[in-house]
């Protein structure tokens, strides 16, 4: 059952519908009666209310992303408390997100390069300010009216120059699928390459419409992320994998050093692909045919979109 029912007031806002669930909070659709617009209300559960971590965390997620303006970054517009529920309002994005847009069928080239560099730039403004997402993932990336790209739910930040720290040295926090290897071994060196490791995740997967590694366990797909290489693309899409395997590099140190050179790296590949057509759906599958069944060994999902494996490794996963 939703946390509110469509018509029914939260603080000035009038509840039309849910539109989304995650690991601390549901999303809904609302009417500002006030400036009488729609809007995206984050609304966390009353049972998180009562927690004081859950409660810091949510409000350095309003704080930190309040502070950035970029149009691949939501927009926030509000913050608030209502019967005994903490919110706020951003931007209604309505045309869907990328998991939707995949669902276990490769972009074209051209657009999975769009796509990805306009998400480098918002990462770049976000990082500029010290802010980190930690949890970049098909789900996280929707789509305004005008098509673009935008990145969504900071839930689970980290301020870099920040004194505290909400998540304990020791926990792994993300979605498997796309946690870079530091985040897998639990890491406190999580930075902005971090960011872009998930984003060459995200490449592959809008390339090939499967996720690099998958596995039966959380901890089977983590281990693949610190110990397996890169998968090779099919041979139509061989132009595009120096770029995949410098931002899945293992080490952060072999990756882009910011959202701003992996977009001078993609508009220098552009130009090779431009006018490829997507890959075929089936395409993909020469590979797996090579890759071993035990959770050590690397693989493509074979399933239209990946399932969520046994084992919880991931924390706060968002809507």
């Amino acid at each position: 059952m939703a946390l509110i029912e469509p018509g029914q007031m939260l603080g000035k806002y009038e509840i039309v519908q849910q539109i989304g669930v995650g690991g601390m909070s549901e999303i809904f659709e609302a009417l500002d009666t006030t400036l009488q617009r729609s809007v995206a209300l984050k609304v966390l559960p009353p049972e998180f209310s009562v927690d004081s971590e859950h409660v810091q965390r949510f409000r350095k997620e309003v704080l930190a992303v309040a502070a950035l303006d970029h149009p691949g970054i939501v927009t926030i517009f509000d913050v608030g408390s209502a019967d005994d529920l903490q919110f706020y309002a951003m931007t209604l994005l309505p045309a869907g997100n990328l998991k939707t847009r995949l669902a276990g069928h490769p972009l074209a080239p051209s657009e999975a390069l769009s796509i990805t560099r306009a998400l480098a730039s918002a990462l770049q403004h976000a990082h500029d300010q010290a802010i980190i997402h930690r949890d970049i993932k098909p789900e996280n990336v929707l789509f305004g009216k005008d098509g673009a790209p935008v990145l969504v739910d900071f839930g689970i930040v980290k301020v870099l120059d920040s004194a505290s720290q909400l998540t304990q040295v020791g926990t792994s926090v993300g979605t498997p699928y796309y946690m870079s290897p530091e985040q897998a071994q639990s890491s406190s060196n999580v930075d902005a390459r971090s960011d872009l490791y998930s984003l060459g995740v995200m490449l592959h997967e809008m390339l090939t419409g499967a996720v690099p590694f998958d596995a039966a366990t959380s901890v089977g797909i983590a281990l693949q992320h610190v110990n397996q290489p890169v998968p090779k693309l099919p041979q139509s899409l061989e132009a595009l994998q120096p770029l995949l395997d410098t931002l899945m590099a293992k080490q952060q140190d072999a990756r882009p050093s910011s959202g701003r050179a992996l977009t001078e790296l993609i508009d220098a590949v552009a130009p090779q692909v431009h006018g490829l057509p997507a890959l075929s759906p089936d395409a993909s599958t020469d590979q797996e045919e090579t890759a071993a069944a035990d959770e050590s060994a690397p693989a493509n999902a074979a399933t239209d979109s990946p399932g969520e494996p046994d084992g919880p490794v991931a924390e706060d996963q968002a809507e």
